[in-house]
C-alpha cells in the first residue's frame, strides 16, 4: 500500500481535506495497516474526515504519537472530524493523548463528530479509501 502511495507523493503533498473510509461491509482488519507511515504522506492536510469503522483504527495509531512526533503527523492538521463519534474510553484515550500533545506544541485541533448525510458526504476532492490487498 506504501508503495502506491508514495508513488503519488507529488500529487499527495498538496491535500488539504482528506476523507479515509471503508466500506460497513467490509471484514479487513485495519489494525494491521501502518497508519503513521500513511499520514506521513499528507502533511498538507488540514481537515481529515475518518469513517466510523475506521475510528478506532485512527484513533489508536494517534494515541501513539506524543511530544514531537504529534507535530511531524498531519502538521498542518486544524479539524479532525470522526463519524459517530461518540466517546469510549479506548477511542477517547487515544484522541485525548493527541489532542494533549498538539495543544502543548501550541498547535492545537478541533475534534467534530461528523455525521455523512447521504452517500456524497464521502466523496470529496481529495479521497483515500484502502486498496483491497
Amino acid at each position: 500500500m506504501m508503495e502506491t502511495f508514495g508513488q503519488q507523493l507529488p500529487h499527495l503533498s498538496h491535500v488539504e481535506q482528506l476523507k479515509i473510509r471503508a466500506p460497513d461491509n467490509t471484514d479487513r482488519d485495519f489494525g494491521v495497516c501502518k497508519w503513521p507511515e500513511l499520514f506521513d504522506l499528507f502533511i498538507t492536510v488540514q481537515r481529515l474526515y475518518v469513517s466510523k469503522n475506521l475510528v478506532p483504527y485512527v484513533a489508536d495509531a494517534l494515541q501513539d504519537l506524543t511530544g514531537k512526533t504529534a507535530m511531524e503527523v498531519f502538521p498542518a492538521l486544524h479539524n479532525l472530524s470522526l463519524e459517530g463519534f461518540q466517546p469510549s474510553a479506548p477511542v477517547q484515550e487515544g484522541i485525548n493523548s493527541f489532542v494533549a500533545a498538539r495543544q502543548l506544541s501550541d498547535h492545537p485541533i478541533v475534534i467534530q463528530c461528523w455525521e455523512p448525510q447521504s452517500p456524497d458526504d464521502y466523496v470529496s476532492y481529495d479521497y483515500w479509501s484502502p486498496p483491497d490487498s
